[in-house]
Parts: C-alpha cells; structure tokens; sequence
C-alpha cells in the first residue's frame, strides 16, 4: 500500500511538471504572436553559450539560431497574423531536465495557408522556473 501511495503522489508531481511545461509551450506561442523573438527568448529561454534553436522548412532549409542570433532578432510581427493548434503533446521529466514533443498547426489569417509542424523542446528548471534551452522544429506536408 506505501508503495502505491508513493507511486501517486509521484505520479502527482510529473503531471504537475508536465501542466507547467505545456504552459510554457503554450505561453511562449502566444508571445510570439505579439513580441519580437528577443523579448520572447528574454521571457521564456534560459539563454547561454549551449542554447540553439534549430528550424527545418519545407523546403528542406535549415536555420540554426543562438543566444546572440535570437537577441538580434528585434522585428515583431504583425497582430493577429497568425492562430495555432497545439497536438499530441509527449513530456519527460527528469529532475530539473524535461522534454516535450508535440505537433503544431499555423493557420495565416491573410492566406489561410497552413504550416504544420513536428515540434521538441528540451527544458532547464533554473530556482524552481521552467526554461526552453533548445528547440528542433520540422514543418512537413500534412
């Protein structure tokens, strides 16, 4: 019986960690829609000489951003360009390290165009604070 109430309460606690993951995921989403990626890296990355963004287009293009490049990034988008839909999520937890996998949908309002994508985040708990670290990003053809 101990056991299976350690099991819970463990239990508990990962999807606690989990609920606070996917707020971030889905928070830093919503910033983006309205911030630059600068504020957007300064509110939810833990920035160092270790943290990369990489992103694949379509088109098979690949663009790798670091601390510098993301902070150089100052352009803010245009409101309401854009909604996204968020599926599939998968997280681990380990300690202060978790990742989470999950597909993504950007609908442009103006075209209606869709991008879809396969999305990994790798997290760093920093004084008891989720931050993204690194982020791979797939867009594919539905």
């Amino acid at each position: 019986m101990l056991a299976f109430a350690l099991a819970q309460v463990n239990i508990q606690a990962q999807s606690a960690e989990e609920a606070a993951l996917k707020n971030i995921i889905e928070s830093e989403t919503e910033a983006f829609t309205r911030m630059s990626f600068a504020d957007v890296a300064k509110t939810f990355w833990l920035l160092d000489d270790f943290t990369k963004a990489s992103v694949t287009i379509i088109d098979g293009t690949q663009i790798f951003a670091g601390k510098d490049d993301m902070l150089a990034n100052t352009s803010v988008p245009p409101a309401g360009h854009a909604t996204v839909q968020k599926s599939n999520y998968r997280f681990i937890v380990n300690g202060n390290i978790a990742s989470a996998t999950y597909d993504q949908v950007v609908t442009i309002v103006e075209t209606g165009d869709k991008l879809r994508s396969s999305e990994m985040h790798i997290f760093r708990k920093i004084n008891g604070v989720w931050k993204i670290h690194l982020s791979s990003v797939h867009q594919h053809s539905p």
